[in-house]
């Protein structure tokens, strides 16, 4: 597990170019930003400026939910409706944003994250939700 200090969790960052000089990954926890009205975090600028951003369901007390699918789709989302970009944080930059750049972020991206050799495999069969 990484140190304490080398993660961060903020939705309102200005020190982008700081956070990527020192490897500090950000936690991006979408649907609990939503929920408690604490703003949308810089996503898109984070990324052009170099730092790994995963995703996260934050608890359940801030979000009724953990499920990764749901903030997945909730941060391609809010990306968009925060920038007035309809195209902002695809499903490719989101997908790895779950994956790579999370493992990345609490530098774990030489053993998980990705499927290639010498990884751990990290691939899970998922059955569709149905919600009644």
């Amino acid at each position: 597990m990484p140190h304490p200090a080398e993660t961060a969790a903020f939705s309102h960052l200005r020190a982008k170019r700081h956070l990527a000089r020192h490897n500090v990954g950000v936690a991006h926890n979408p649907v609990s930003n939503m929920k408690l009205a604490s703003g949308a975090a810089p996503v898109l600028s984070l990324r052009a400026n170099g730092v790994a951003v995963s995703l996260g369901t934050d608890g359940e007390k801030e979000n009724n939910n953990l499920d990764m699918f749901d903030e997945m789709k909730c941060a391609s989302l809010l990306a968009k409706v925060s920038t007035l970009d309809a195209a902002a944080l695809d499903a490719w930059s989101v997908c790895r944003m779950a994956t790579i750049e999370g493992a990345r972020a609490l530098k774990l991206d030489r053993q998980i994250g990705s499927i290639e050799v010498g990884n751990r495999p990290t691939l899970s069969p998922h059955a569709p939700i149905r919600r009644e």
